[in-house]
Protein backbone atom coordinates (compact mmCIF):
# COMPACT_ATOMS: atom_id res chain seq x y z
CA UNK A 1 0.00 0.00 0.00
CA UNK A 2 1.17 3.52 -0.74
CA UNK A 3 2.14 6.10 2.09
CA UNK A 4 -0.10 9.06 1.26
CA UNK A 5 1.95 11.96 2.07
CA UNK A 6 2.91 15.61 0.64
CA UNK A 7 5.53 13.93 -1.35
CA UNK A 8 5.06 14.31 -4.64
CA UNK A 9 6.93 10.42 -5.16
CA UNK A 10 5.47 7.15 -4.23
CA UNK A 11 7.78 5.76 -1.20
CA UNK A 12 6.90 2.16 -1.25
CA UNK A 13 8.12 -1.31 -2.24
CA UNK A 14 7.92 -1.29 -6.12
CA UNK A 15 8.60 -3.26 -9.20
CA UNK A 16 11.01 -2.90 -12.21
CA UNK A 17 8.57 -0.82 -13.81
CA UNK A 18 7.77 1.95 -10.70
CA UNK A 19 11.26 2.16 -9.79
CA UNK A 20 11.97 3.11 -13.26
CA UNK A 21 8.91 5.09 -13.84
CA UNK A 22 9.89 6.85 -10.74
CA UNK A 23 13.52 7.42 -11.44
CA UNK A 24 12.40 9.04 -14.74
CA UNK A 25 9.60 11.06 -12.91
CA UNK A 26 12.37 12.58 -10.52
CA UNK A 27 14.43 13.49 -13.18
CA UNK A 28 11.65 15.38 -15.12
CA UNK A 29 11.20 17.41 -12.35
CA UNK A 30 14.10 18.31 -11.28
CA UNK A 31 16.40 18.46 -14.38
CA UNK A 32 17.58 21.92 -13.98
CA UNK A 33 19.51 21.38 -10.82
CA UNK A 34 20.10 17.75 -11.89
CA UNK A 35 22.30 19.29 -14.83
CA UNK A 36 24.33 21.68 -12.79
CA UNK A 37 25.22 18.92 -10.46
CA UNK A 38 26.47 16.70 -13.24
CA UNK A 39 27.89 19.54 -15.74
CA UNK A 40 31.41 18.56 -14.12
CA UNK A 41 30.48 14.86 -15.17
CA UNK A 42 29.50 16.00 -18.54
CA UNK A 43 32.55 17.93 -18.99
CA UNK A 44 35.08 15.52 -18.35
CA UNK A 45 33.16 12.69 -20.88
CA UNK A 46 33.31 15.25 -23.80
CA UNK A 47 37.17 16.02 -22.74
CA UNK A 48 37.70 12.13 -22.69
CA UNK A 49 35.92 11.05 -26.01
CA UNK A 50 38.04 14.21 -27.62
CA UNK A 51 41.44 12.68 -25.63
CA UNK A 52 40.48 9.41 -27.52
CA UNK A 53 40.02 10.53 -30.67
CA UNK A 54 43.34 12.60 -31.01
CA UNK A 55 45.56 10.08 -28.93
CA UNK A 56 44.36 7.00 -31.76
CA UNK A 57 47.04 7.53 -34.45
CA UNK A 58 45.66 7.34 -38.32
CA UNK A 59 46.43 4.54 -40.26
CA UNK A 60 49.48 4.50 -42.47
CA UNK A 61 49.54 2.25 -45.21
CA UNK A 62 53.57 2.99 -45.10
CA UNK A 63 54.32 1.70 -41.42
CA UNK A 64 54.43 -2.14 -40.49
CA UNK A 65 50.80 -3.43 -39.13
CA UNK A 66 52.83 -4.41 -35.60
CA UNK A 67 53.77 -0.78 -35.07
CA UNK A 68 50.12 0.37 -35.70
CA UNK A 69 48.43 -1.88 -33.19
CA UNK A 70 51.37 -1.16 -30.72
CA UNK A 71 51.01 2.90 -31.04
CA UNK A 72 46.89 2.04 -31.08
CA UNK A 73 47.57 -0.01 -27.81
CA UNK A 74 49.50 2.65 -26.18
CA UNK A 75 46.94 5.38 -27.03
CA UNK A 76 44.44 3.33 -25.71
CA UNK A 77 46.13 2.67 -22.55
CA UNK A 78 46.93 6.71 -21.96
CA UNK A 79 43.57 7.35 -22.20
CA UNK A 80 42.26 4.93 -19.90
CA UNK A 81 44.89 6.17 -17.77
CA UNK A 82 43.71 9.69 -17.57
CA UNK A 83 40.15 8.72 -17.79
CA UNK A 84 40.06 6.35 -14.64
CA UNK A 85 42.81 8.73 -12.72
CA UNK A 86 39.99 12.12 -13.15
CA UNK A 87 37.14 9.60 -12.89
CA UNK A 88 38.12 9.07 -9.46
CA UNK A 89 38.88 12.50 -8.52
CA UNK A 90 35.83 13.84 -9.77
CA UNK A 91 32.87 10.91 -9.97
CA UNK A 92 32.47 10.70 -5.81
CA UNK A 93 31.55 13.67 -5.49
CA UNK A 94 29.70 14.07 -8.45
CA UNK A 95 27.63 11.00 -7.87
CA UNK A 96 27.40 11.76 -3.79
CA UNK A 97 26.02 15.34 -4.74
CA UNK A 98 23.80 13.52 -7.34
CA UNK A 99 22.39 10.78 -4.70
CA UNK A 100 22.15 13.68 -1.79
CA UNK A 101 19.63 15.42 -4.29
CA UNK A 102 17.92 13.09 -5.95
CA UNK A 103 16.75 11.25 -2.18
CA UNK A 104 15.93 14.66 -0.49
CA UNK A 105 13.81 15.04 -3.69
CA UNK A 106 12.22 11.41 -3.24
CA UNK A 107 11.45 12.02 0.59
CA UNK A 108 9.61 15.19 -0.58
CA UNK A 109 12.73 17.75 1.07
CA UNK A 110 13.18 20.98 -0.77
CA UNK A 111 17.13 21.28 -1.68
CA UNK A 112 19.22 23.20 -4.14
CA UNK A 113 22.35 22.38 -6.80
CA UNK A 114 24.81 23.85 -4.49
CA UNK A 115 23.41 22.52 -1.22
CA UNK A 116 23.77 19.27 -2.66
CA UNK A 117 27.18 19.59 -4.09
CA UNK A 118 28.36 20.86 -0.48
CA UNK A 119 26.91 17.45 0.58
CA UNK A 120 28.62 15.91 -1.96
CA UNK A 121 32.42 17.32 -1.15
CA UNK A 122 31.91 17.01 2.67
CA UNK A 123 31.34 13.29 1.72
CA UNK A 124 33.68 13.17 -0.77
CA UNK A 125 36.51 10.41 1.11
CA UNK A 126 33.64 8.21 2.83
CA UNK A 127 32.18 7.77 -0.91
CA UNK A 128 35.80 7.59 -2.44
CA UNK A 129 37.17 4.92 0.01
CA UNK A 130 33.68 3.30 -0.87
CA UNK A 131 33.91 3.22 -4.37
CA UNK A 132 37.73 1.96 -4.44
CA UNK A 133 36.81 -1.00 -2.24
CA UNK A 134 33.44 -1.88 -4.14
CA UNK A 135 35.77 -1.84 -7.59
CA UNK A 136 38.80 -3.87 -6.26
CA UNK A 137 35.52 -6.52 -4.79
CA UNK A 138 33.86 -7.00 -8.22
CA UNK A 139 37.26 -6.84 -9.84
CA UNK A 140 38.40 -9.69 -7.83
CA UNK A 141 35.46 -11.47 -8.28
CA UNK A 142 35.69 -11.35 -12.23
CA UNK A 143 39.01 -13.17 -11.69
CA UNK A 144 37.88 -15.90 -9.68
CA UNK A 145 35.62 -17.87 -12.66
CA UNK A 146 33.47 -14.42 -12.86
CA UNK A 147 30.36 -16.02 -11.33
CA UNK A 148 32.13 -14.13 -8.10
CA UNK A 149 32.11 -11.03 -9.54
CA UNK A 150 28.59 -10.83 -10.94
CA UNK A 151 27.46 -11.29 -7.26
CA UNK A 152 29.13 -8.58 -5.95
CA UNK A 153 28.22 -6.28 -8.44
CA UNK A 154 24.67 -7.11 -7.73
CA UNK A 155 25.37 -7.16 -3.44
CA UNK A 156 27.34 -3.95 -3.34
CA UNK A 157 25.34 -2.01 -6.51
CA UNK A 158 23.93 -0.26 -3.28
CA UNK A 159 26.85 0.81 -1.37
CA UNK A 160 26.88 4.18 -2.84
CA UNK A 161 23.55 4.90 -1.67
CA UNK A 162 23.83 3.50 1.94
CA UNK A 163 27.34 5.73 2.12
CA UNK A 164 25.48 9.04 1.16
CA UNK A 165 21.93 8.41 3.03
CA UNK A 166 23.10 6.07 5.66
CA UNK A 167 26.73 7.45 6.35
CA UNK A 168 28.18 4.45 6.54
CA UNK A 169 31.09 3.68 4.40
CA UNK A 170 33.33 0.39 3.26
CA UNK A 171 32.83 -2.52 4.24
CA UNK A 172 29.76 -1.08 6.19
CA UNK A 173 28.34 0.12 3.36
CA UNK A 174 29.12 -2.84 1.60
CA UNK A 175 27.92 -5.29 4.12
CA UNK A 176 24.57 -3.47 4.35
CA UNK A 177 23.89 -3.12 0.66
CA UNK A 178 24.36 -6.72 0.27
CA UNK A 179 21.59 -6.71 3.40
CA UNK A 180 19.26 -4.53 1.34
CA UNK A 181 19.94 -6.39 -1.96
CA UNK A 182 19.40 -10.12 -0.67
CA UNK A 183 16.14 -10.69 -1.18
CA UNK A 184 15.67 -8.85 -4.44
CA UNK A 185 18.27 -9.54 -6.99
CA UNK A 186 16.17 -10.94 -9.64
CA UNK A 187 14.78 -7.39 -9.63
CA UNK A 188 18.02 -5.70 -9.33
CA UNK A 189 19.35 -7.73 -12.55
CA UNK A 190 16.49 -6.67 -14.13
CA UNK A 191 16.53 -3.02 -13.77
CA UNK A 192 20.25 -2.84 -14.81
CA UNK A 193 19.69 -5.39 -17.80
CA UNK A 194 16.54 -2.72 -19.10
CA UNK A 195 19.13 0.25 -18.38
CA UNK A 196 22.02 -1.31 -19.77
CA UNK A 197 19.60 -2.21 -23.22
CA UNK A 198 18.56 1.58 -23.19
CA UNK A 199 22.44 2.77 -22.88
CA UNK A 200 23.47 0.71 -25.66
CA UNK A 201 20.44 1.77 -28.15
CA UNK A 202 21.77 5.37 -27.56
CA UNK A 203 25.78 4.65 -27.87
CA UNK A 204 24.75 2.75 -31.14
CA UNK A 205 22.44 5.58 -32.46
CA UNK A 206 24.96 7.81 -31.43
CA UNK A 207 27.77 6.04 -33.60
CA UNK A 208 26.10 6.80 -36.84
CA UNK A 209 27.11 10.25 -36.47
CA UNK A 210 29.49 11.00 -39.67
CA UNK A 211 31.39 14.05 -37.85
CA UNK A 212 33.65 11.81 -34.69
CA UNK A 213 33.79 15.24 -33.15
CA UNK A 214 29.76 16.05 -32.69
CA UNK A 215 29.47 12.27 -31.98
CA UNK A 216 31.63 12.25 -28.76
CA UNK A 217 29.05 15.49 -27.91
CA UNK A 218 26.34 13.62 -28.71
CA UNK A 219 27.22 10.62 -27.38
CA UNK A 220 28.00 11.94 -23.83
CA UNK A 221 24.98 13.74 -23.29
CA UNK A 222 23.03 10.97 -24.04
CA UNK A 223 25.06 8.51 -22.03
CA UNK A 224 24.95 11.51 -19.04
CA UNK A 225 20.58 11.58 -19.60
CA UNK A 226 20.93 8.09 -19.13
CA UNK A 227 23.42 7.80 -15.96
CA UNK A 228 21.15 10.85 -14.41
CA UNK A 229 18.05 8.30 -14.52
CA UNK A 230 20.26 4.96 -13.59
CA UNK A 231 21.46 6.87 -10.53
CA UNK A 232 18.12 7.95 -9.77
CA UNK A 233 16.66 4.05 -10.79
CA UNK A 234 18.91 3.19 -7.71
CA UNK A 235 17.99 5.69 -4.80
CA UNK A 236 14.39 4.71 -5.89
CA UNK A 237 15.34 0.86 -5.63
CA UNK A 238 17.36 1.48 -2.47
CA UNK A 239 14.31 2.89 -0.92
CA UNK A 240 11.99 0.27 -2.24
CA UNK A 241 14.23 -2.29 -0.61
CA UNK A 242 14.36 -0.48 2.86
CA UNK A 243 10.54 -0.81 2.51
CA UNK A 244 10.79 -4.37 1.94
CA UNK A 245 13.12 -5.39 4.59
CA UNK A 246 12.59 -2.49 7.40
CA UNK A 247 9.25 -1.07 6.61
CA UNK A 248 10.67 2.43 6.24
CA UNK A 249 7.56 3.75 4.42
CA UNK A 250 5.72 3.38 7.62
CA UNK A 251 8.59 4.34 9.76
CA UNK A 252 8.78 7.88 7.57
CA UNK A 253 5.04 8.13 7.73
CA UNK A 254 5.34 8.06 11.37
CA UNK A 255 8.13 10.59 11.55
CA UNK A 256 6.30 12.99 9.38
CA UNK A 257 3.06 12.57 11.28
CA UNK A 258 5.20 13.21 14.11
CA UNK A 259 6.86 16.50 12.86
CA UNK A 260 3.08 17.78 11.86
CA UNK A 261 2.02 17.05 15.49
CA UNK A 262 4.69 19.49 16.27
CA UNK A 263 4.16 22.16 13.92
CA UNK A 264 3.33 25.53 15.26
CA UNK A 265 -0.74 26.54 14.82
CA UNK A 266 -1.09 27.98 11.87
CA UNK A 267 -2.25 31.63 14.26
CA UNK A 268 1.23 30.97 14.73
CA UNK A 269 0.75 30.73 18.57
CA UNK A 270 3.05 28.02 20.68
CA UNK A 271 0.97 24.70 21.14
CA UNK A 272 -1.20 24.58 24.70
CA UNK A 273 -0.08 21.85 27.30
CA UNK A 274 -2.96 19.30 27.33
Amino acid sequence: MAVQTSRPYELRELGVGGVLDQAIRIVRDNLKPLLIIVSPALVLAIFNGLIALYLVPRFDPSLPLEAQLAAIQSAALTQIAIGTAVSLVLLPWVNGSLIHFVSERYLGHEITAGAAMARGWKGYWPLFWTTLLVLVAVVFGFLLLIIPGIYFTFWYMLSHQVTVIERFSGFAAMKRSKQLVKGSLNQAFLILFVLGVFGFLLGAGASIIPDLNIGVVVSSVLQLALQLVTLAALVVFYFSCRCKVENYDLEHLATEMAGRDGDLPSDGEPPRDA
